[in-house]
């Protein structure tokens, strides 16, 4: 009997073909062995290659989408900061006459938490000589991004424009004054105007 998978010749009494395991002969309604033929001889038993080429595809466009999302995610970042924002930043913090202390803080935050209220205090007791920036670090990904923010809080010290001074984590309420003195004290070198 000849396979018609394969085309090889196999023995007449051969259920399956030597070559290719081809079914070529079944048991029909009697329980008799019968030649066994597809509907349409010359189909070809379906392969799994198209189902395994959209596997792939399908795995490739989710490795793209996890390597390239994070650069879409923080071009979107950069552009809402600049639309939303309107320069707050540079007005409060960099063309201040006066120092400023800028506290990155997550509002769930323990660390964040303990701290605010001596934050809260030191304004107070600095009220005409220093001026307390917050900026939320859940909401503000460009500021963080863009000093290197590594913990929260963050304390940024500056003055005239200048970063002088950081504190990264919960610190004692005299550590905090210490760099608050510190950046009063701080002298800028003024470059002249071209």
């Amino acid at each position: 009997m000849r396979c018609p998978k394969c085309d090889y010749q196999n023995p007449d009494d051969a259920l399956y073909c030597s070559m290719c395991q081809e079914i070529l002969k079944k048991k029909n309604k009697d329980n008799v062995f019968v030649p066994y033929f597809r509907k349409n001889e010359l189909e070809k038993p379906k392969s799994k290659s198209g189902f395994i080429f959209f596997i792939v595809i399908a795995i490739a466009i989710i490795i793209a989408g996890i390597y390239f999302y994070p650069v879409y995610r923080s071009n979107r970042i950069i552009s809402d900061y600049i639309a939303r924002n309107d320069n707050k930043f540079d007005q409060n913090v960099i063309q201040s006459e006066l120092p400023v202390l800028v506290d990155f803080f997550a509002a769930s935050a323990p660390p964040c938490q303990a701290m605010d209220p001596i934050i809260e205090e030191l304004k107070i007791e600095y009220a005409k000589k220093i001026v307390v920036y917050k900026i939320n670090a859940d909401e503000d990904q460009y500021l963080i991004r863009l000093y290197n923010i590594t913990g929260i809080p963050t304390y940024l010290f500056f003055k005239k424009g200048k970063e002088v001074g950081r504190i990264t984590g919960a610190a004692p309420k005299e550590f905090v004054k210490s760099k608050i003195e510190e950046t009063l004290k701080y002298k800028t070198e003024e470059k002249p105007v071209d």
